[in-house]
């Protein structure tokens, strides 16, 4: 209705309707191959066994925090890599890991670059699991 009491204007005009596709700060680090930290899963003497190596997938799932996520796994000789967005939550899973299946982990940073004058470090955290399999999981 136009601004003249009783004035009825009808007409058509093109729409142009533009999509724009854009990700989530934490989808575009998952997109991107981004990992803050990586845990690293090896046995003492022995390759983890595939129940291990199940069980400790599990447990990094199960410990997702709201922001955390794996950005991958890599099976290499002696065991499994875990690559993961923070240290914080690399630092949950081996403490897990540790309390469930044995043995110990330390953790390893290293100087990856220089973000606005901050340093910025990517964590190594080496789980290394007992020399003979328990055979059960601790509670």
């Amino acid at each position: 209705m136009c601004g003249y009491v009783g004035l009825k204007l009808e007409g058509e005009l093109p729409l142009y309707v533009y999509f724009r596709r854009e990700l989530c700060e934490d989808c575009s680090k998952i997109a991107g191959g981004y990992y803050a930290a990586v845990v690293q899963l090896r046995a003492e003497g022995r390759e983890p066994s595939h129940a291990e190596i199940a069980k400790a997938r599990e447990i990094a799932l199960s410990s997702l925090g709201e922001h955390d996520f794996i950005t991958k796994e890599k099976k290499v000789r002696g065991g499994i890599d875990f690559y993961v967005s923070s240290s914080a939550y690399a630092r949950r899973i081996s403490r897990e890991i540790v309390r469930r299946l044995g043995g110990s982990f330390s953790e390893s940073p290293k100087l990856y670059g220089i973000k606005n004058g901050k340093r910025i470090y990517r964590v190594s955290f080496s789980v290394r699991l007992p020399p003979e399999e328990e055979g059960r999981e601790r509670k």
